[in-house]
């Protein structure tokens, strides 16, 4: 029979205080119940670990082997103890989330706001990756929760997926550029001017190409390299505005600059032209309250930009881009 972590808490204390009585007052519990869970561990380790007298109790030297050894075993206990609570405490837990170049700015930035002004002692890590790699670190454990395009997720059982609101991306152009009063855009028009944009996926590749955008392929992955590649949505906004380059996004997307005009949406037809995002995450790991939280705030993001689009005419469009 093992020893148990209670009853090894009640040598250590004996050993502190050299008294059953003042050690039962300091644990909160009677001193025949010390008495009686050190004689139980006694009688399992097959040797005495107190002499009894009216001085105190001394340890044997059976006493003092096992207080030796109790004390780091408590120790990691009461520190693995104090990491679940943290995790479990959205006061002081921690949350590790990933994002593609959409999810990032639609979706992780507003909800990672939402909990920081909520939750001030909460441990948040946020970082923008690739969409290939973003399930992958959610199987590693680099990250909590993915947010991000679900195509490599569905592949993988270990993963769950939930699936978050289909948007297409509209071209734009800063106020002011050469195409921005055109009454008929095509992409074919565009091609004269760089495409400032994160990469593409091999299936959207090709109505890029057809038209002569600059970009070039991606021997390795397959994807479309624009000819301004830009790894976020705020850099890509800002390359827009200041020079002749156009990009692409939903319009929750560039909707502040739109409002204020800083920028023109091009009445450009492009159905294939979306993105479909979705929450990646651990099938069998219990989550977190703070990972829990931050689903919720994402969800009800969702919801936000789905009344946004319910509100405007409805754009048909088919799924094809995987960001």
């Amino acid at each position: 029979m093992l020893p148990e972590i209670r009853q090894l808490q009640h040598v250590a204390a004996i050993g502190q205080y050299r008294s059953f009585g003042r050690a039962a007052q300091a644990l909160g519990m009677s001193q025949p119940a010390l008495s009686k869970s050190i004689r139980v561990l006694e009688a399992a380790l097959g040797v005495r670990l107190f002499e009894r007298g009216k001085s105190g109790a001394s340890p044997t030297v059976f006493g003092h082997l096992v207080l030796s050894r109790s004390g780091a075993v408590i120790q990691n206990l009461d520190s693995l103890l104090a990491e679940i609570d943290r995790m479990n405490n959205l006061a002081s837990g921690t949350l590790a989330v990933g994002a593609g170049f959409f999810p990032y700015d639609t979706f992780v930035v507003p909800a990672v706001e939402r909990l920081a002004r909520a939750y001030p002692g909460l441990h948040l890590r946020v970082v923008q990756a690739d969409w290939r790699t973003v399930a992958d670190q959610v199987l590693s454990g680099a990250i909590d929760i993915g947010v991000a395009g679900v195509a490599r997720a569905h592949r993988d059982p270990a993963l769950a997926v939930e699936h978050l609101t289909v948007q297409t991306a509209r071209f734009f152009v800063r106020r002011g550029h050469p195409l921005s009063g055109a009454t008929r855009p095509t992409l074919e028009k565009l091609a004269p001017y760089p495409f400032a944009m994160g990469s593409i996926p091999p299936l959207l590749a090709p109505y890029f190409q057809r038209v002569g955008i600059k970009g070039r392929i991606d021997p390795s992955t397959g994807d479309f390299i624009p000819a301004i590649a830009v790894d976020s949505v705020v850099l890509m906004k800002s390359v827009v505005m200041s020079t002749d380059a156009f990009g692409a996004a939903p319009d929750v997307v560039i909707s502040s600059e739109l409002a204020a005009g800083k920028v023109v949406a091009l009445p450009i037809e492009a159905p294939w032209a979306v993105a479909e995002p979705g929450v990646i995450r651990l099938r069998e790991r219990p989550m977190t309250p703070a990972q829990t939280t931050f689903l919720a705030e994402v969800r009800a993001i969702d919801k936000e930009i789905n009344e946004q689009l319910n509100r405007k005419p409805s754009r048909r469009s088919r799924p094809g881009a995987r960001r």
